[in-house]
């Protein structure tokens, strides 16, 4: 089972996008962003959580984009539970498959980090994790939790079609499949948006538990922005709401 605590907060931001079997990209991912949102707890403001894509570097000559994320608990959520984190990754121009992802986090007073390089050729990964190393097999193209979420961004989204994309996390690549559910309008601070409603689904292998059900609404534009995400889990909804997007450098 795959760390709860990381999952709650970074795969209610990341588990967005997918990338759907031998289909080419169709939208073009800009090269510099920056979505920040507002963390909900039921009604209760408990932190923000800062999404960015800041440029291009080659890797053994393929064009790779560099994006993060930081997430960030604020004092109400850190009396109960305290989690920041900054998360790190490289992927392919496309967003076809990862070259590394880094996490470093501070879960209540403990601090983990992690350390992925992947070989998307010989379909191997090499992971370094609080001062261990393990090497492994992926499934072919895997992408990182980040990775997935510009794949998305690359596709012809119609509701009541699914997709299949490769995950992988720690030491396991697992299929994941995502339902496009339905189109619907939602208020949000760039004004009302037509969006597609998500529901990403384990499809095979339950190593992602949250205790409920997840929706992402994605604008049904050329941008196919996140603008929100729900998690009704044992603890309550758990949400992340747009608050600022800009596309500029």
């Amino acid at each position: 089972m795959l760390n709860k605590a990381k999952f709650l907060f970074l795969f209610i931001m990341c588990m967005i996008g997918f990338f759907a079997k031998n289909l080419p990209a169709r939208q073009l991912i800009p090269e510099f962003e920056k979505i920040d949102y507002t963390l909900m707890w039921n009604m209760l403001p408990v932190g923000e959580a800062s999404l960015e894509l800041k440029g291009f570097k080659y890797i053994n000559g393929v064009k790779v984009r560099y994006a993060s994320l930081n997430v960030v608990t604020n004092d109400f959520l850190s009396s109960m539970f305290s989690f920041d984190a900054h998360f790190e990754s490289l992927f392919e121009y496309n967003a076809i498959y990862s070259f590394e992802f880094t996490s470093k986090m501070l879960q209540d007073g403990k601090e983990m980090y992690e350390h992925v390089v992947f070989e998307p050729k010989e379909k191997i990964y090499r992971l370094s994790r609080n001062g261990m190393i393990k090497e492994g097999k992926t499934l072919k193209n895997v992408k990182d939790i980040l990775a997935i979420l510009y794949c998305i961004r690359t596709l012809d989204l119609k509701a009541g079609h699914k997709y299949i994309l490769n995950l992988h996390s720690q030491n396991i690549s697992v299929p994941l499949a995502i339902m496009v559910l339905r189109k619907e309008q939602l208020n949000t601070v760039l004004g009302q948006r037509n969006c597609f409603v998500i529901e990403p689904l384990i499809y095979e292998n339950n190593i992602i538990d949250l205790g409920g059900k997840m929706l992402i609404w994605v604008t049904a534009d050329t941008k196919k922005l996140p603008i929100y995400i729900k998690v009704e889990s044992n603890i309550g909804i758990i949400s992340a709401k747009l608050a600022f997007f800009s596309d500029k450098k």
